[in-house]
């Protein structure tokens, strides 16, 4: 029997390719500025060792949200990728075919530019909302039964 090439505990597994390491680098920047309301995971989707695409979730632990932003995958030449952004809680997608023959600054300004999106920022501010109104309903609910003893 062959010995596992186990690597789930190192730091940098799963994290090997530029395009991964992109989306982490923003995720960890969303999560890191949300004040502990968001935290979040990028996923990679490979065939047989190839790299075939990466999806970066917005994660908000309090209300068992999981929100799937952002999707890149290789396109049909190896210069370009589809990125595709998702809005929360509708069935649309915006595709944005990005060449990178010449590097990755034409993904990062697409990428940017839909983060800083005023309706990016409101999904990020209806997902605190709904934090603080489960943290309300439960302090009431606290109250209200601290009442009856």
């Amino acid at each position: 029997m062959n010995k596992l090439n186990l690597n789930f505990l190192d730091e940098d597994s799963g994290y090997d390719h530029e395009l991964t390491k992109v989306l982490y680098s923003y995720g960890k920047e969303i999560a890191d500025y949300s004040q502990g309301y968001f935290d979040h995971l990028v996923t990679t989707t490979s065939t047989e060792g190839q790299f075939l695409g990466a999806s970066l979730y917005i994660i908000v632990p309090e209300i068992s949200n999981q929100y799937k932003i952002l999707d890149i995958n290789l396109g049909d030449s190896l210069d370009e990728i589809i990125l595709t952004y998702i809005p929360l809680k509708t069935d649309q997608r915006a595709d944005f075919t990005i060449n990178i023959k010449n590097g990755l600054k034409d993904l990062t300004d697409k990428i940017e530019e839909i983060l800083n999106s005023s309706l990016v920022q409101a999904t990020f501010r209806h997902l605190i909302s709904l934090v603080k109104l489960k943290e309300e309903a439960l302090e009431k609910y606290n109250r209200e039964s601290g009442k009856g003893k």
